[in-house]
């Protein structure tokens, strides 16, 4: 049996393995991607061919398909890609509740972090611009984006980009950190204001399980982790003004924030812990060799 991926080694290894005689395939599809949330002719193109592709390395019966979102499952089941008995959801990769642990807030000025790589798809630009407005306001906060910016992806932000908004002084950029559990307890605020065609963003199922309150984009992956209202904010899309509202509601809000960060722990213990995702996963297997 072969599991693969993310959207290349499937298209790749989907064929290979049909070349050598593997007959049992698991396709994971943690989200669509870029490719299907591009707009214009050669986006069109490009999305045609992945369709294409995904139909030549599915074999119905002897492969199933792993979804993150009812959504994703049903765009690829309306368009005839994958048959609607063979595709599984299984949401996220899961978290480590022993590693991301909740923890009460640091003292001092409310820090709200976006975590992620530097994409204009991610918000990264609408962050930025929120906390611009803020500023204006005078709210007392600091805002952090940490990440890099992914060089082989041309919808990447700059170092340049990156380091002159430092500098005006609006947000700070921490870059690349590896310690996430860390940074989650050392921060107050989570924000994601993604449009990005992912599965359900693993910064915001680990920012829920360290008890810390989130706000981002009214869309289904995000929507999945966050119950608006309840253990964060949803706002929409390319909003920033709205962005900034919600986020100024939770910096002001320390009850609140209490509140929605121990929510979204419970959330993440019912439905995102590691040992559900490897359950539901290694169910998938028994299928197939059964």
């Amino acid at each position: 049996m072969v599991h693969l991926v993310t959207l290349k080694p499937v298209l790749v290894g989907g064929l290979a393995a049909r070349l050598v005689g593997v007959r049992r395939v698991v396709l994971a599809i943690p989200g669509r991607g870029s490719v299907f949330s591009a707009r214009g002719p050669l986006a069109s193109l490009r999305r045609w061919c992945a369709l294409l592709a995904y139909r030549r390395a599915y074999v119905p019966g002897s492969t199933k398909i792993i979804v993150q979102t009812v959504e994703d499952g049903e765009y690829f089941v309306l368009r005839g890609v994958f048959r609607r008995e063979d595709v599984r959801l299984v949401r996220g990769s899961g978290v480590d509740l022993g590693h991301f642990r909740a923890s009460p807030e640091p003292a001092g000025i409310p820090i709200v972090v976006l975590a992620s790589r530097m994409l204009h798809e991610k918000g990264v630009s609408d962050f930025v611009a929120a906390a611009t407005l803020l500023k204006k306001r005078g709210l007392r906060a600091r805002f952090a984006l940490v990440g890099e910016p992914d060089a082989g992806n041309p919808r990447s932000h700059t170092h340049e980009e990156l380091e002159s908004w430092a500098q005006a002084g609006a947000v700070e950029w921490w870059g690349f950190r590896a310690d996430m559990d860390a940074l989650l307890a050392d921060c107050h605020v989570v924000c994601l204001p993604s449009y990005y065609g992912e599965g359900v963003p693993r910064v915001l199922m680990e920012a829920a399980a360290a008890a810390r309150p989130i706000v981002t984009t009214d869309v289904p992956v995000c929507r999945d982790i966050v119950r608006n209202g309840w253990n964060g904010v949803l706002v929409p899309t390319r909003a920033p003004v709205v962005l900034a509202d919600a986020i100024a509601t939770l910096v002001s809000g320390p009850e609140l924030r209490l509140v929605m960060g121990q929510r979204g722990r419970v959330l993440v213990q019912s439905q995102f812990t590691t040992q559900m995702v490897a359950g539901q996963t290694l169910a998938v297997y028994e299928e197939l060799l059964a």
